[in-house]
């Protein structure tokens, strides 16, 4: 795979993972907990996926609530996404954010931060070497 840069901010365009196979894949790659959600990130193959964009799917339980609080909390989810992806998001990776029932209370700009900073670890170190479990 080849080496992947940042994405510039007017360039950045998120789709959305829909299929089960591209969620259950996610499970070989790295990860990172945070309060409201874990993030999980895997490279995806360039070739195999229209065009070297960011996607991104999210994964709310029914047992964090009943469907009215799950739908708030994907919208809720993908407002973060929006702001804090751009600046720290890598073309050519596919994101899961596994959501917590704290997301639905959470403060927004704290959550933001969180996905900025779990943006951030999840990177660290993929370049260095070929761990993608995040141990």
């Amino acid at each position: 795979m080849g080496k992947c840069h940042m994405i510039p901010v007017q360039d950045f365009r998120i789709r959305s993972l829909r299929k089960r196979q591209d969620f259950v894949g996610m499970r070989s790659g790295r990860r990172q907990h945070s309060t409201s959600f874990v993030l999980q990130m895997r490279e995806h193959r360039c070739n195999k996926v229209a065009g070297n964009g960011v996607r991104v799917g999210y994964t709310v339980t029914k047992k964090i609530g009943n469907a009215v609080e799950r739908n708030r909390i994907k919208r809720r989810m993908r407002a973060v996404v929006a702001r804090a992806m751009p600046t720290g998001a890598r073309q050519a990776h596919d994101y899961v954010l596994i959501c917590k029932r704290t997301a639905l209370s959470a403060d927004f700009d704290t959550m933001v931060a969180e996905l900025g900073t779990s943006l951030n670890r999840v990177h660290r170190n993929t370049n260095k070497s070929g761990n993608q479990n995040g141990k």
